[in-house]
């Protein structure tokens, strides 16, 4: 079977020419015209018919006919709402583990961890701020290495970085 349009070697079946894009069902109906084309030449544009253009419904039908030849569509097409609903799950996952990494949310969890007495937990979630570049939380991991670690050094890095964000307790 050959295309109308371009004379290009089609599969038997096939709505669409994988080469010029032609719709191919015009062939089926008019096989005399197809035998009249001397081979090698393109054939004659059709009398009276419209030029279509890039019109959106067959574009459309194009590309739907194109995908439901491919041999690989059947067999996903099952399995499509499986595909979509673990699209689904893995955007959502994403979206909770990013919630709460940010400074602001990180320090209240290090404050609610320290004033239910968990010191480890509520200096963990303080770093991870201070590191986030969250101003009060630098200010009091600062604190914490001047007065209660006695590390100057690293006290005075943490808040000098509190106070090139403006932070009035550095």
């Amino acid at each position: 079977m050959n295309c109308p349009h371009c004379n290009a070697v089609l599969e038997s079946g096939t709505a669409v020419c994988p080469k010029c894009g032609s719709s191919v069902q015009q062939e089926a109906k008019q096989p005399a015209q197809q035998d009249a084309q001397p081979s090698g030449t393109a054939p004659a544009p059709q009398q009276g018919a419209p030029d279509k253009g890039f019109d959106v419904k067959v574009v459309k039908e194009k590309v739907v006919s194109k995908v439901k030849s491919m041999p690989f569509y059947p067999a996903l097409r099952k399995y499509r709402y499986v595909i979509a609903g673990v699209l689904v799950l893995l955007i959502v996952i994403c979206m909770v583990s990013s919630c709460g990494s940010d400074g602001p949310t990180l320090y209240r969890k290090a404050m609610e961890y320290a004033r239910e007495g968990k010191k480890e937990k509520a200096e963990k979630y303080m770093m991870k701020a201070a590191e986030k570049g969250y101003a009060k939380a630098q200010c009091v991991i600062g604190h914490d290495y001047l007065y209660a670690k006695k590390n100057k050094k690293e006290g005075m890095r943490w808040l000098k970085k509190a106070a090139d964000q403006n932070c009035t307790e550095a």
